[in-house]
């Protein structure tokens, strides 16, 4: 967006970056290993096919990738699925249509909005034969218009995030929600010990993956 080509302007300008480059998500132009690591924000979930370009971001790093995205809320907690259980029979004993969960997870262009969860990513890893990953939730709140505010604790764009924030921790103490974002870090190479304790003091669930013994 114009936006996000501003920043990187700026960003290139206070010579916090060197350079930025326009892409195809599904065919990088960079050799194999280029980079230490990748890091998709936010974006992963827009892609129309989405896992050629994960793939083509593992292609190009040495080290590792880094999700943060939406995150796969099903299964729900225990006391969620419980009550979402009696919605549906109740739905059935009334004759009423109930939907697939997917119903409405379209962008106005027309591409599914891809959400992620730990275990579909935890199979790719294994499955290419990677070390290790990582994963992390955290509670993510848009509001339109929230970016082209200043911060202020004293807003109302930031008092109406808040109590989002409050109805969602309350709801998730409850466990009739999970938080709707995650970090996802794909190790290529194996991490060091001092690396996996701070992830772990960060909250990170960390996971060594079996090795292929047919290598």
């Amino acid at each position: 967006s114009h936006n996000d080509f501003v920043l990187l302007l700026q960003t290139k300008m206070k010579k916090m970056i060197k350079k930025y480059a326009r892409c195809n998500a599904e065919a990088l132009p960079y050799k194999d290993n280029e980079f230490d690591f990748s890091y998709c924000k936010q974006s992963f979930h827009h892609f129309p096919r989405p896992y050629i370009a994960l793939y083509e971001m593992m292609r190009v790093s040495k080290h590792a990738i880094m999700l943060s995205e939406p995150a796969e809320w099903i299964p729900l907690p225990i006391v969620g699925r419980i009550l979402q259980l009696v919605k549906i029979t109740i739905k059935k004993l009334l004759g009423k249509t109930i939907v697939h969960h997917d119903t409405g997870n379209y962008e106005p262009v027309g591409n599914y909005v891809y959400s992620i969860s730990e275990r579909e990513i935890e199979k790719i890893a294994v499955a290419l034969n990677f070390p290790a990953v990582a994963f992390k939730r955290y509670n993510d709140i848009y509001i339109p218009g929230v970016e082209d505010v200043m911060y202020d604790e004293k807003a109302p764009l930031m008092k109406q995030m808040r109590k989002i924030e409050r109805k969602r921790k309350l709801k998730q103490a409850l466990g009739l929600q999970r938080p709707n974002n995650i970090q996802v870090i794909i190790f290529k190479t194996a991490p060091s010990e001092n690396v996996i304790a701070k992830l772990q003091q960060q909250n990170y669930n960390y996971i060594r993956l079996p090795e292929n013994p047919y290598i």
